[in-house]
């Protein structure tokens, strides 16, 4: 054989691989992680609203009447962002199928696990910021500021 010509590369037994092709197929399902991860981050984003601390990518709903609803829908408080006067009483209504609670961060309330057509009422006599979730879905949060 001369010298400028070159040797066939040795052929790689069926069913073997390099270091590169285990290489190339962790980095390929590497990048699939990501994009699929990133993927579902976006659709939380845009799906999710309720999911963030305390509810408050929600519009703030400011109501100045004695009396205001909330409803407990699927796994969100509609609306999750409320200004009261205080004295006012919030009215939670649980009209999704799940079960679920209105729960004080804090311990100052809490609804107890209800079902679907069931009611809780709180009163809020004192000035502050009560932020609240549900004991069985804790992605579920609201927040109420009451003057």
């Amino acid at each position: 054989m001369a010298s400028d010509e070159l040797e066939p590369a040795p052929e790689r037994a069926a069913g073997r691989t390099t270091g590169g092709d285990i290489i190339v197929a962790l980095g390929a399902a590497l990048l699939f992680g990501i994009v699929l991860l990133a993927g579902f981050m976006v659709y939380r984003n845009v799906t999710d609203s309720g999911s963030s601390p305390h509810g408050l990518r929600q519009r703030l709903v400011v109501s100045t009447a004695a009396h205001l609803d909330v409803d407990i829908i699927d796994n969100d408080y509609k609306p999750a962002v409320v200004q009261i006067p205080a004295g006012s009483t919030i009215t939670f209504k649980f009209t999704g199928a799940a079960a679920h609670s209105v729960t004080d961060d804090y311990g100052r309330f809490d609804s107890g696990i209800k079902t679907h057509g069931n009611s809780w009422d709180y009163t809020f006599t004192t000035a502050g910021t009560y932020t609240y979730y549900c004991t069985l879905h804790h992605v579920m949060q609201g927040k109420i500021t009451v003057q």
